[in-house]
């Protein structure tokens, strides 16, 4: 998958999705009002799997446990991303760069419940 945006000086930059730890639109799931920001484009068949933001939140809330545990990885996502110039912004997160970055906005748990 070739990902392309533009950046702030009007220069197109290019990303490629080639492995199965990449993500593609996960803004989507954590903030109603995303916008993409390029495009993306399959170079050959490939297999995607789309999870709509607005169900997934309907079914994150129905579970005290995990909706605590989506809500605060939630947070700790677009306070990130509220941190980052918007030119470093984009859809897709590469897992290879940003997966150690990701793993730590999951907030601490015990055995009966994440806080």
């Amino acid at each position: 998958l070739k990902y392309t945006k533009m950046n702030i000086h009007g220069v197109e930059c290019v990303e490629w999705v080639d492995r199965a730890e990449d993500w593609i639109a996960e803004p989507v799931l954590w903030t109603p009002s995303w916008v993409h920001l390029g495009t993306l484009i399959a170079m050959h068949e490939t297999d995607l799997l789309l999870v709509l933001g607005s169900q997934f939140g309907e079914i994150m809330a129905r579970t005290p446990q995990v909706h605590s545990l989506v809500s605060g990885y939630a947070a700790n996502f677009m306070a990130w991303m509220n941190s980052v110039d918007r030119d470093s912004l984009s859809d897709v997160s590469q897992g290879e760069m940003v997966s150690s970055q990701l793993s730590m906005f999951i907030p601490e748990c015990d055995e009966d419940f994440c806080v």
